[in-house]
């Protein structure tokens, strides 16, 4: 399957910007730290996050084109395992690329921190004309140390599947078509889109670097070919 000049143009723009995140980031064979800067973070997942929709767009374009076989009844008739991946071949471990955007959330509650004691526990004795105050338990808990660090593994497979599915684009294709299919026959998961509804992820109004436009250029294209297809 070979890949159209437009689709082909702008994957090698992404795999440039996402081959500057890796350096940003420290990435080099073997070698990945173990944890960040929280700026760091926030400035890695700022492109990370609109490259990620994009590549996903892209995808979906391509998945329209290719024309699977009828599935085996095996695979029509069952849903998916309680996993989340499709019954069948186990490929080799690694970083697999999200082809789906993730929900939005809209009534998530919100957790409580759980906020220490400042003290221990104390017991006042009066008398004798004094006062004396003992803790039971010796000192109070000293606050860990915020060194402004944060772990990076989360960030650094994403980095990964990203950078292996823009190596594979029609394998990764070929993966969402199966998945559309599957679901096609899946009564719990049928007219599920890989494109959640409304903004992509990581879409911003005015763009303002190259990925920015490359998303915009891109979300409208798959929403439509989605829109179109029959089968």
């Amino acid at each position: 399957m070979s890949l159209p000049q437009t689709v082909n143009h702008d994957a090698s723009a992404i795999s440039r910007i996402v081959a500057g995140l890796a350096a940003l980031l420290g990435l080099t064979a073997g070698h990945a730290p173990v944890r960040i800067r929280s700026s760091l973070r926030r400035n890695v997942l700022r492109l990370l996050r609109p490259a990620e929709s994009a590549v996903r767009r892209l995808i979906v374009i391509l998945a329209q084109a290719i024309a699977l076989k009828p599935l085996r009844p095996s695979l029509a008739q069952t849903d998916l395992a309680p996993t989340g991946l499709a019954r069948g071949r186990q490929r080799k471990p690694g970083a697999s690329f999200a082809l789906f955007d993730p929900r939005q959330r809209f009534f998530a509650q919100k957790r409580k921190p759980k906020i220490a004691p400042k003290t221990q526990p104390r017991i006042a004795f009066f008398g004798g004309g004094e006062t004396r105050i003992l803790a039971l338990s010796g000192d109070a808990p000293s606050k860990p140390a915020d060194d402004g660090l944060m772990p990076s593994a989360g960030l650094v497979h994403r980095l990964a599947a990203l950078q292996n599915a823009l190596g594979d684009l029609p394998h990764q294709a070929k993966r969402l078509a199966r998945a559309l299919a599957r679901r096609a026959k899946s009564a719990r998961l049928k007219g599920q889109s890989p494109l959640r509804p409304g903004a992509a992820p990581g879409y911003r109004r005015r763009p303002a670097h190259e990925i920015d436009r490359i998303l915009e250029r891109w979300q409208e294209r798959a929403r439509i070919a989605l829109e179109t297809d029959t089968s």
